[in-house]
């Protein structure tokens, strides 16, 4: 067990090697809540206030579930290539959209007063989304690329509601910047 989650509701999850388990009688009995995750290895699971809950996994996806972990999604965490006709070659899209390709260690979401903010520790550092997954940036905006080098891999989330989170890496810990 990489993670557990325990929702307002009463639903306990657990991101494990075999993807998603929940119990819904505080662990005596656990289902495993797979439709959609592709025998993914889960390491990483968060909620967002509405209770839509995200799953990070070794090889780099975001899953995501707005029916208590019934189903879940693919969300495109890099970005799609699109051919060319003169050069048949593939145009990157601008570098902010995308999340690298890389271990989810962690996720975490929270709100800034404005946005809904998720959030992703990978070996890269740090990633936010303020779609929902749909597009990443590195939220180092006041740092130099040689301090984010530095800080290394980003691994865990320390959250408190209404606040912004700490993630712990490398070389110590650090608030989460937020990328407006």
């Amino acid at each position: 067990v990489y993670k557990l989650l325990l929702q307002p509701n009463g639903s306990l999850f657990a991101a494990t090697d075999n993807g998603v388990f929940r119990s819904t009688n505080d662990g005596e009995t656990w289902d495993a809540v797979n439709s959609g995750l592709m025998r993914a290895k889960v390491q990483s699971l968060t909620s967002a206030d509405d209770g839509t809950l995200y799953a990070g996994t070794g090889s780099g996806n975001i899953f995501v579930s707005s029916d208590n972990g019934n189903n879940w999604r693919l969300l495109l965490s890099r970005p799609r290539r699109t051919i060319s006709l003169l050069a048949l070659l593939p145009l990157p899209r601008p570098k902010e959209s995308s999340l690298p390709k890389s271990v989810i260690h962690d996720l975490a979401t929270f709100t800034d007063g404005k946005k809904q903010h998720l959030v992703a520790a990978t070996d890269q550092g740090v990633f936010q989304s303020t779609n929902g997954g749909q597009n990443w940036q590195s939220p180092h905006t006041g740092v130099s690329a040689q301090e984010v080098k530095k800080r290394g891999s980003a691994w865990s989330f320390a959250t408190l509601k209404g606040k912004i989170p700490f993630v712990g890496m490398d070389a110590g810990v650090y608030p989460v910047e937020v990328k407006q």
